[in-house]
Order: structure tokens, then C-alpha cells, then sequence
């Protein structure tokens, strides 16, 4: 696990492969956005924008068109 706020390079890789995965889109803000408005029929009318921030490290930007609060290294994630 974390040790004071820093991920081991095997979490980092972790949360990676789920993003690549689970993210749905992964790209840049404007990557993701534009993603999304193509593709605009197959989410929700309640959500207004399309990019969601990684989380879990520091990934230079890089946003998911899914939320993904689920724990981000695979424990207690639902099948």
C-alpha cells in the first residue's frame, strides 16, 4: 500500500491496467471530451461533461470517460 501519500511502482501499474480497462476512453481533457460528444447517445442526459480525472497517482493530466471510485488496485471490486 501507500507508504506516506506515495504509491510503489506495482500499484502505479495496477491502477494503470484498470484505467486501460475500465476507463472506457483514456487520453488527454480534450481527447476524452471530444470522445464523449461523439458518442454522446450512450451516457446518461443527466451528465453535462465527459472527462474524469485519473486518480490514484500522478498520471500528467490523462482523464477517463468513467468515474472509477471503485478501489482503484482491484480489492473489493465488484465482479
Amino acid at each position: 500500500m501507500a507508504a506516506r501519500g506515495k504509491l510503489s511502482l506495482n500499484e502505479i501499474l495496477r491502477c494503470r491496467v484498470r484505467y486501460f480497462t475500465d476507463g472506457v476512453i483514456l487520453g488527454s481533457r480534450v481527447f476524452v471530451e471530444d470522445q464523449y460528444r461523439k458518442r454522446r447517445g450512450l451516457f446518461s442526459e443527466k451528465r453535462e461533461t465527459g472527462a474524469r480525472p485519473m486518480k490514484g497517482a500522478e498520471y500528467g493530466g490523462l482523464c477517463t470517460v468513467r468515474q472509477l471510485r471503485v478501489d482503484v488496485y482491484g480489492h473489493g471490486a465488484p465482479a
